[in-house]
């Protein structure tokens, strides 16, 4: 076997030595011709101990890159080569972190206070260190500084995939890290050489306690994907995770992608919400494509009004979600935004965020041009609607207080009838089965408490529904009562006919008022529920509205439709007549 010189890979310079080794040639674009670094020392025999430990981690760097670049060499033609990705104060922080505990321990297992030395090789053994120190720390007039920590940064992010971007994480910011990991490092190996093993570290950055450099951005995904699997395992709408997302999406462009999930403290808790009351209202439709800044500066020149208190408060909750997250990892110890208020008042009660119709208003709706169009004196007025749903939809809100979507996406089989006769409305959600097989027959409830069963009152019977839904039974063998209608996002029958009558027929019917929607004849129906002193078990039976939880709602059966028709058909609307749109019997 050849022996190895004893100053293999050492040259020596001004009576310092340094560590010199060639780059095998398929490494040259890579690493460079040479890897030369300074072993601070003048004593031969230390350099050869930093050679020894120095040769087995560059020979298993150079086998680590050789086996990368032979595993891409065949895919080159297949896929254009990666971009380096940028880097980032999370992933510099880790790795100059993951750099410093194996550099300390590979220092650990090879220190000379293993081997017996002599007082005047341990003398110098500990001056190189203090020299050491020194340099790192820029306190050694007649050494290079940066040449010594720039050694130290071509070990730590020596592969190449990342690329410093100067308005993200600037180079003088790594500097500064591998700086700090040169000056642990020397610090940590000088107390040993002292036995003084008090300190586990010096620098709070390499705590092992220490909680990892995770990112907004990293937290945010990783907050997305539990209430992904989350909603998956309680069957929950892909609406309400996107909405989160979506929620999410503002308050990573507030706080910054790259932003330290520890760095979020009180400060930047209240800077977040001082921010948030400047963000226009709509800012993505009016201020589409431009910054979170210049829409803010435009809304202002522009004297648009910011987002109201209920949605400032939709997107502080998602911080304090996603803060909640954090302090469960142990990335921080408090949400500084949990007990956080938006900084707008809102001046309306729950009860006024959309307004109920006036009668006047309803009487206007129902003799517009659409539904005199709709009287037939010779049999039923619905079959001269061009469709149904259009005739049938505002009808089925007001005498029975369904939501939207529940009367959208009916089932003629919805309609059933008690062993008292009492017919009724049917509001189930469809099983996963069903869905998976009919993916557009799909029915959903909002809440548990949405399934219900809803007596049909007597103004709907004179109208002809039963008549109606008899004739879609006989006339085709779809299962849905309302025909024709085209799902939009979501999956949901509702989309595209409310957008029609916010659009067309609310506008051109009536002269709506602030808050009115095609929502307010649900809520006009609530009005009416009050005029009748409607009970708590009555608006949670048939209006699905929840008053809280006692001992005594677990016992006997409150839902039944039977127990409900007489009350229903108490609500009435005074100064509305529909008798021009009663069925007419037929000689």
């Amino acid at each position: 076997m050849k022996k190895v010189p004893a100053t293999h890979h050492l040259m020596q310079r001004n009576g310092a030595w340094y560590y010199r080794r060639r780059v095998p040639t398929p490494l040259i674009l890579k690493f460079g011709k040479f890897i030369q670094l300074s072993l601070h020392t003048a004593s031969k025999k230390l350099a050869i101990r930093q050679r020894e430990l120095l040769d087995v981690e560059w020979s298993k760097t150079f086998d680590e890159a050789d086996a990368r670049l032979r595993g891409t060499k065949t895919q080159t033609e297949q896929s254009p080569p990666t971009q380096p990705k940028l880097l980032t104060e999370a992933e510099a922080i880790e790795r100059v972190r993951a750099y410093v505990e194996k550099a300390d321990e590979n220092r650990r297992n090879g220190d000379l206070t293993a081997d017996h030395l002599d007082p005047h090789e341990r003398g110098e053994w500990l001056k190189e260190l203090e020299l050491g120190l020194a340099i790192a720390r820029d306190r050694a007039p007649n050494y290079d500084h940066h040449e010594h920590i720039h050694s130290y940064w071509k070990q730590i992010f020596r592969d190449g995939e990342a690329e410093i971007d100067e308005r993200t994480f600037p180079a003088a910011a790594v500097f500064d890290l591998v700086k700090r990991a040169a000056i642990e490092l020397e610090r940590r190996a000088l107390a040993r050489a002292h036995d003084d093993h008090r300190n586990a570290f010096f620098d709070r950055l390499f705590d092992p306690r220490q909680p990892a450099a995770v990112t907004v951005r990293e937290s945010a995904e990783q907050y997305l994907e539990l209430k992904r699997e989350e909603g998956e395992a309680h069957k929950l709408g892909a609406k309400s995770i996107d909405k989160k997302a979506e929620n999410l999406a503002l308050v990573r462009e507030i706080l910054g992608d790259d932003t330290l999930v520890r760095d979020i403290n009180w400060d930047a808790c209240r800077r977040f919400l001082s921010l948030l009351a400047e963000v226009p209202s709509n800012r993505t439709k009016i201020y589409k494509g431009v910054s979170l800044q210049d829409a803010i500066a435009r809304a202002k020149s522009d004297g648009r009004p910011g987002l109201a208190a209920i949605t400032q408060g939709q997107y502080l909750g998602a911080l304090k979600d996603l803060l909640d997250l954090a302090v469960n990892k142990e990335l921080i110890r408090t949400n500084y935004a949990r007990d956080l208020r938006p900084l707008k008042v809102d001046d309306r009660a729950a009860d006024e965020k959309r307004m109920p119709f006036e009668v006047a208003q309803l009487i206007a709706f129902f003799k517009s041009d659409y539904y005199r169009s709709c009287v037939n004196e010779a049999g039923a007025p619905y079959r001269r609607a061009d469709k149904s749903w259009r005739f049938w939809f505002p009808l089925l809100s007001l005498f029975s207080g369904m939501r939207p979507k529940e009367i959208f996406q009916m089932h003629v089989q919805d309609l059933r009838r008690t062993e008292k006769g009492t017919w009724y409305f049917d509001i189930v959600a469809t099983s996963d089965e069903d869905d998976e097989q009919a993916p557009h027959l799909k029915k959903t409830t909002k809440t548990k408490a949405s399934r219900r069963q809803i007596p049909v009152h007597p103004e709907l019977q004179r109208l002809g529904f039963l008549e109606f839904v008899e004739d879609q039974r006989k006339a085709s063998d779809d299962p849905l009562l309302f025909r024709g209608i085209t799902r939009g996002p979501y999956r949901d029958p509702a989309h595209y006919p409310l957008r029609d009558f916010r659009d067309s027929f609310l506008p051109q019917a009536v002269d709506l008022k602030p808050r009115q929607t095609a929502y307010s004849f649900r809520h006009t129906w609530r009005d009416a529920a009050r005029r009748i002193n409607a009970s708590p078990d009555f608006l949670k039976a048939i209006g699905a509205w929840s008053h809280g939880k006692s001992t005594a709602d677990i016992y006997g059966s409150k839902h039944h439709p039977d127990l409900y028709a007489n009350d229903l058909a108490k609500i009435t609307f005074e100064g509305l007549d529909l008798s021009h749109l009663h069925v007419k019997s037929v000689a």
